[in-house]
């Protein structure tokens, strides 16, 4: 179960992710040397992602990573054994590596909290 990390920590790293990422674009094809509509707005929030799992305690990245891998069926064993992995490779770049997986994370994070009996 969550310890360090809430599930209003969850719903705010989702949001931001979703920010990140945006809608799918509708605008024609961009030529490589010109940057498209919202390029800007992504890039602040892609940022603004990274700083708020920065900002969690190491503990909360601990479970931020275990969720992530367990809503994406990584990780087969418990929740618990998945932190404990997570504490094994945790490093500075972590907030990057989850950041990554903006597209999909909210989903990972959400299958996760399901699995945990956390809605």
């Amino acid at each position: 179960m969550l310890k360090h990390l809430t599930p209003a920590d969850v719903n705010q790293i989702s949001l931001l992710a979703r920010e990140a990422v945006g809608p799918l674009s509708d605008a024609p094809f961009q030529r490589a040397d010109q940057p498209y509509p919202g390029h800007d707005d992504k890039r602040l929030a892609r940022a603004a992602l990274r700083e708020a799992i920065h900002a969690l305690s190491k503990e909360a990245r601990n479970e931020l990573l275990a969720l992530m891998w367990i809503g994406r069926g990584d990780f087969g064993g418990s929740f618990q054994s998945a932190v404990e992995h997570a504490q094994g490779r945790s490093t500075e770049t972590d907030p990057h590596y989850v950041a990554e997986k903006a597209r999909a994370l909210p989903v990972y994070l959400q299958t996760g909290l399901e699995q945990l009996g956390i809605r």
